[in-house]
């Protein structure tokens, strides 16, 4: 009977949370990277291909701009002198088609 009660005792005792579960001494460490995008603490994003779709040249520069298409209507577009086939572009689904002038306008508003 009394070997019973120093079981249960001890049982009781010992699974107290602060016998059970390892111990921590310092800091608690950081999570990596990995670890975070998977608990969605950071969100990674998304590339697609993008291929070439025309070249065009603004009226008032004659710089000469590249626009491109990727997945689920994905628009980008670049000024280079050369314009590559194809890129890895930042995913954008449902985007408009941009128009190298209206961006002129709007970098020439900033400078104002």
């Amino acid at each position: 009977m009394v070997s019973k009660f120093v079981i249960t005792f001890l049982i009781i005792f010992y699974s107290n949370p602060i016998f059970s579960g390892a111990k921590q001494i310092g800091k608690k460490k950081e999570y990596t990277r990995q670890q975070k995008v998977w608990q969605g603490q950071i969100k990674e994003k998304k590339y697609t291909t993008c291929r070439l779709k025309k070249r065009i040249t603004s009226k008032y520069t004659n710089k000469k701009g590249c626009i491109y298409q990727g997945g689920n209507r994905t628009f980008t577009l670049l000024i280079e002198s050369w314009c590559p086939k194809k890129y890895k572009c930042v995913y954008d689904p449902n985007g408009q088609e941009p128009d190298i002038d209206k961006v002129m306008e709007s970098l020439r508003s900033i400078k104002d």
